[in-house]
């Protein structure tokens, strides 16, 4: 007899979460339709009215079957059941909450999920939109970069990859300018879609305090400086013969590592130029970029170096001549596509280490 009692009473306590889980579904679909009329009604009072309404019907579904009640006694079926209602739950009281820009619940709701299912991709990108509002850029990094590993050719999660990528350049080049930060030749390069390795340095050289390339008629120099340095501050006087880069106050005291050498770079020039058709511009935050226009009339086509002082590179004149067509030669080898996951990494470790 008692153990016909237990059954009975299992049989109860059964039909009571089925009960549950119906009314808290019926709950859900109320919660779906405010929250579908109310992203057509985004900033006007109505569709705040009803993202609010959508909400309340969410968290009354979530009190009728809390996440801590367990119906595992009730079969694996009634369970997984319970396991799906919560998680649709949760991600679309996530959404709603994104609409009314409450990142803390966004993120109260995705970390609840995310604990139960880590590859849960809405999740993960729900998660980024609300650490990116909070300007919260390593974990956004985080979350968005496993919502790409799980679903590279998903085009909404690569358009919140490539903001949040935006977002670290942008949090680098201000702290840049807040601190002076003077960053090595090979990052700066990066910055400006140069590779180290693009034929322009072929016949040129990547050296500590810059780096130079040529083509048949143009020189390039790109020198690196405290970011945060006035332009003003920056003088570049150029000649024949001889060019001398002063930066005239290089505030990198407090920088995170700083680059005394770059303080100044001149010298007598290996061959001479065209002074009134060279140039000097910032192609980046802490990136000068002199570009020289070689004299057609010297008897030297193929400089072995900037200055006569340095060691000159080895040089194939034949080859030089063969391989470097026009001035017009692409300089962006270096550029990564934003599609690559990787310069997402290289973006926040930019942000991050200098």
């Amino acid at each position: 007899m008692a153990f016909a009692r237990g059954d009975t009473n299992l049989a109860i306590a059964k039909q009571a979460a089925l009960d549950d889980l119906t009314s808290a579904e019926q709950m859900k679909a109320k919660g779906n339709d405010d929250l579908m009329k109310g992203k057509m009604l985004v900033g006007h009072r109505a569709g705040e009215e009803l993202l609010t309404s959508a909400c309340k019907w969410y968290a009354k579904a979530l009190e009728i079957v809390p996440l801590s009640r367990s119906l595992t006694e009730h079969g694996e079926e009634i369970l997984a059941r319970k396991n799906r209602l919560h998680t649709s739950l949760l991600l679309n009281l996530a959404l709603a909450s994104i609409l009314c820009e409450e990142w803390d619940t966004v993120l109260n709701c995705t970390d609840t999920i995310l604990r139960l299912d880590p590859k849960n991709t809405k999740a993960l990108y729900r998660a980024t939109r609300a650490y990116l509002e909070l300007g919260e850029l390593e974990e956004a990094v985080g979350s968005i970069s496993l919502a790409i590993e799980l679903a590279p050719k998903n085009r909404d999660i690569q358009k919140l990859a490539d903001r949040v990528e935006e977002a670290c350049r942008e949090t680098t080049e201000l702290l840049d300018q807040e601190e002076g930060v003077c960053y090595d030749i090979s990052t700066l390069l990066a910055r400006a879609g140069i590779s180290a390795s693009s034929s322009l340095f072929e016949y040129g050289k990547v050296l500590r305090d810059y780096a130079w390339g040529q083509t048949r008629s143009h020189l390039h120099i790109y020198i690196p400086f405290a970011a945060g340095l006035p332009l003003n501050c920056v003088t570049c006087q150029i000649t024949r013969s001889f060019i001398d880069v002063l930066f005239l106050r290089h505030p990198t005291g407090g920088a995170r590592r700083a680059n005394e050498t770059t303080a100044r770079i001149a010298g007598d020039l290996y061959a001479p130029v065209l002074v009134d058709e060279s140039t000097w511009m910032v192609t980046v935050p802490g990136l000068l970029h002199l570009e020289l226009l070689k004299e057609s009339t010297s008897s030297i086509k193929l400089w072995k170096c900037i200055f006569k002082h340095e060691d000159e590179i080895e040089i194939d004149a034949d080859e030089f001549g063969s391989d470097i067509d026009s001035d017009e030669e692409s300089f962006d080898e270096g550029y990564i596509d934003p599609s690559d996951q990787g310069r997402l990494e290289q973006a926040f470790k930019n942000y991050r280490v200098v």
